[in-house]
């Protein structure tokens, strides 16, 4: 059997699932090219990763997926810029819709954490996830370590010798969870950073694509996180405001919800 014989509708989703240079050779699978035209197919969520159709290291042309895409049902991005690529390059509506993670909310990931009983985690008040970290980076973490009177810890990985040790998800989520404040420059860091109610600091990485971050921050009012320097956290004068944070996340769920369950029964 093949899985359009299995399954009457496949959803595609979320994580610069359409971004070809993440995707490469395999680009078309995501756009579920090996699926039987009898096949409903839907996006959730799907990102490009940055704000532009990104053709670098594209394997296959725009035409093809192009016609994929065409074939989809209902369509669904993560960022408002992938809704004007949708529109603007393959010429689809595309619906504006929240990452999985946010979806479903912190009840869900509190329950890995209790469910796992995880004990050992940091306990440290300033953690950060960074994917590149350089010595310009562990020098402002130190300075704001002084200037709060805090410690911090990377909770990325540790390095002892020439190999690298990485915390189990649950252990890796009882960090955030548990910390004051949480630097990173990671978009699935910041999502838990919300869910969990953190002040937070997103760090801007270019390279591996600032929209998707600035997208969410822009929708519940948030950009006031980004700094490209940690100095500027010193000068915060007010915590985030999460009862209007998660009244707007509320709001967004209900759209949400509503894309998804109307894509599915429709």
């Amino acid at each position: 059997n093949t899985i359009s014989d299995i399954y009457s509708t496949v959803v595609v989703g979320s994580d610069q699932v359409w971004r070809p240079a993440m995707t490469q050779e395999f680009a078309l699978a995501y756009f579920l090219s090996f699926l039987a035209p009898t096949c409903r197919r839907i996006s959730y969520a799907a990102s490009f990763g940055v704000d532009y159709w990104q053709t670098k290291n594209l394997y296959t042309s725009t035409d093809d997926i192009k016609k994929e895409l065409s074939k989809f049902h209902s369509v669904s991005v993560r960022e408002d810029s992938g809704v004007k690529i949708c529109n603007d390059v393959f010429g689809v509506q595309a619906t504006h819709v929240l990452d999985p993670t946010l979806l479903i909310g912190r009840e869900f990931f509190e329950s890995i954490i209790n469910q796992s009983g995880v004990e050992t985690a940091s306990k440290k008040e300033i953690v950060f996830y960074k994917l590149d970290v350089d010595d310009r980076f562990k020098r402002q973490v130190d300075n704001l370590c002084e200037h709060f009177n805090y410690s911090a810890e990377n909770i990325y990985y540790k390095q002892v010798d020439n190999k690298y040790y990485f915390n189990s998800v649950s252990t890796w989520l009882k960090s955030l969870r548990d910390s004051k404040i949480i630097i990173s420059d990671s978009f699935h860091c910041i999502c838990f950073a919300i869910l969990f109610e953190k002040e937070f600091i997103y760090y801007p990485n270019k390279d591996r694509g600032m929209s998707r971050l600035e997208s969410l921050l822009g929708q519940l009012g948030l950009k006031s996180r980004i700094c490209n320097n940690l100095e500027q956290f010193k000068n915060y004068q007010s915590e985030i405001n999460y009862i209007d944070v998660n009244h707007k996340l509320n709001e967004l769920r209900k759209t949400s919800l509503s894309f998804l369950s109307s894509a599915l029964k429709n």
